[in-house]
């Protein structure tokens, strides 16, 4: 049997909440390794279930699917991989690279030059696999008691390394 083919579509406005469960299950599952309990509880506690929505009506936001599954996603601004995620059980497919590989092309459309983007710590090797280089080092505050989590800082000044198949 084969498998259905990955499709990269945009989201909609009813894509919201799946993106939603992509996003959690991603960080709660890929980032333990990196990240304290207390740190991963705290990620989403204040963020709102509609959080999604105005990128998604901005046409910032791209969805890898697998028979109607959303397996991964992909939202930009202009120079900028603004968030990039994929399902635990979908990782090692090359889904993140044919997303990553998106954003990249649609940034670099709304604003030529560098990309950069703020990867988690656990993702740091995804990105430097593409080019991107380390540019420094921040804190994001997550949940009611403002967390500090601290991400890595990367950009892509030149230009896209061929992507492999996965």
């Amino acid at each position: 049997m084969v498998a259905p083919p990955i499709l990269i579509r945009p989201a909609d406005e009813d894509d919201a909440t799946t993106i939603g469960e992509v996003h959690r299950s991603s960080v709660e599952t890929l980032c333990v390794s990196r990240y304290s309990v207390a740190q991963l509880e705290a990620w989403f506690e204040d963020r709102p279930p509609n959080m999604y929505l105005r990128a998604i009506r901005e046409q910032r936001v791209w969805l890898a699917t697998e028979a109607e599954c959303v397996l991964g996603f992909l939202e930009i601004r202009p120079a900028e991989i603004e968030k990039l995620f994929v399902r635990p059980a979908a990782v090692h497919r090359g889904i993140g690279s044919a997303l990553l590989h998106l954003g990249i092309t649609r940034a670099r459309s709304l604003a030529p030059g560098a990309i950069t983007a703020l990867a988690l710590l656990n993702a740091q090797a995804f990105y430097e696999r593409y080019g991107f280089t380390k540019v420094g080092e921040s804190e994001i505050l997550r949940g009611r008691s403002q967390l500090s989590i601290k991400v890595v800082r990367m950009q892509l000044s030149s230009a896209l390394r061929p992507i492999a198949a996965a």
